[in-house]
């Protein structure tokens, strides 16, 4: 059963979290997307726990109330920033410089990619859903001929001042919508408006679409030495079991496309 904890990796940034398995064991960090938060992660949580592992799954930057800074300055949430924060919550929950695994879905999952190629010293394997590369994701977008500017049309809405308001309005009407449509039970659904569900949480969330200017555009997986491998296994639970126990000189990485909660971005 996941515990409720708290980590703080500097003053004004204390992230709540999800944690299941013993401190010292190898170590799984899982990153959510948007709309949701570090309650997307339980079953995962507790599936490592009983596999030996420590899961930490953080609600993250702007997610959490302790660590929050001002949405209004977009620097607060550049990409960088939340490398920082997931490198720093690992060295926080006592792993130091070491190795760990790291998962990402959906914003997470561009997290992933950006530490994979950065820091890949630090990451065993990656565990990607429903994020492609973020080069073909680029790429896709600029298709004339494809539709994916169409599916990420609500980025650009993002950017608007009253953004906020709107997903927010009717008791979050467009965001319940959006995830139960993807197949998120009600339950999951009121866990994570509990998190995200009121106006500092939300434009804290919708600052990572307005600071995405500085997403990650660099080098490819050849760069830097990734290995990808192509059809990754069916099942969350079964990506995590092979993801979890592949140490190599470089990141294994598994990029599974996964429908989760709102997988269209």
């Amino acid at each position: 059963m996941p515990s409720l904890e708290q980590i703080t990796i500097a003053p004004g940034l204390t992230f709540d979290a999800l944690t299941a398995g013993e401190p010292g064991a190898p170590l799984v960090l899982l990153l959510h997307g948007f709309a949701e938060s570090m309650h997307c992660w339980r079953a995962q949580l507790g599936a490592l726990g009983d596999m030996g592992y420590r899961g930490i799954a953080p609600s993250q930057r702007g997610y959490s109330p302790g660590a929050r800074p001002d949405p209004n300055d977009t620097a607060n949430y550049h990409i960088d920033r939340l490398m920082d924060d997931a490198t720093a919550i690992t060295a926080a929950a006592g792993y130091g410089d070491a190795r760990f695994h790291l998962v990402g879905h959906d914003w997470g999952g561009s997290i992933g990619w950006a530490l994979a190629d950065r820091h890949h010293g630090r990451v065993a394997s990656l565990t990607i859903l429903s994020r492609p590369h973020p080069n073909a994701f680029n790429r896709a977008l600029h298709m004339i001929d494809g539709d994916q500017a169409q599916r990420s049309r609500h980025h650009k809405a993002f950017l608007e001042p009253d953004a906020a308001d709107i997903v927010l309005a009717d008791d979050a009407k467009w965001l319940r919508e959006r995830l139960a449509a993807n197949g998120v039970p009600a339950a999951a659904i009121e866990a994570h408006l509990a998190v995200l569900g009121n106006k500092d949480a939300m434009e804290a969330a919708l600052a990572w679409y307005r600071a995405r200017g500085a997403i990650f555009r660099g080098g490819s997986g050849a760069r830097s030495g990734l290995r990808i491998i192509a059809g990754a296994p069916q099942g969350f639970s079964r990506v995590t079991r092979t993801a979890a126990t592949a140490i190599a000189p470089r990141p294994i990485i598994y990029n599974c496309n996964l429908r989760m909660h709102n997988c269209r971005n």
